[in-house]
């Protein structure tokens, strides 16, 4: 049975799609890279586990655009030294562009969630971060809506 893989720019505040990319196998990353083209300057745009990727970065800093990735241990080198450091912050230069990295405990969990951004120093607050990623449950909610609502995952081409 075929299978779509589908990258989404969600505008997370009015909630709607700003763009959309789909693709016969998962292409997550390449996707993004070519909509952050199209977006406005200034935009925030939140990003999970999957795009911390050099390629990302340097696209957000061409573009004039801000970023927000939720860290795995297994990102590039100068983000991983945020999980052996006891400090909570960190500011660490990726092919000559500012990221920030920053460690908060999860209230739910207890454990720690990593994240990284070059948002300016001053708005790279715990609660500023938290409030922030957490409007990206939106997202979830929308795939939530394609694949049980309207029952995308059926669909035959």
């Amino acid at each position: 049975m075929p299978k779509m893989f589908m990258t989404q720019a969600l505008d997370v505040i009015n909630g709607t799609v700003k763009n959309m990319r789909e693709h016969p196998t998962l292409n997550a990353i390449a996707n993004a890279d070519d909509m952050i083209q199209g977006l406005e300057d200034n935009l925030l745009t939140l990003y999970d586990r999957l795009y911390p990727t050099r390629k990302i970065i340097h696209r957000h800093n061409e573009f004039s655009s801000f970023f927000l990735f939720r860290l795995r241990e297994s990102v590039m080198t100068e983000m991983r030294v945020i999980y052996k450091s006891k400090r909570r912050r960190m500011t660490v230069d990726v092919d000559g562009i500012t990221v920030h990295l920053i460690k908060i405990r999860n209230p739910k969990s207890g454990e720690w969630d990593y994240f990284a951004s070059n948002m300016p120093l001053r708005l790279v607050t715990d609660t500023h971060i938290r409030k922030l990623y957490n409007l990206r449950w939106e997202v979830e909610n929308t795939f939530r809506d394609f694949t049980q609502t309207i029952r995308l995952e059926e669909w035959h081409s």
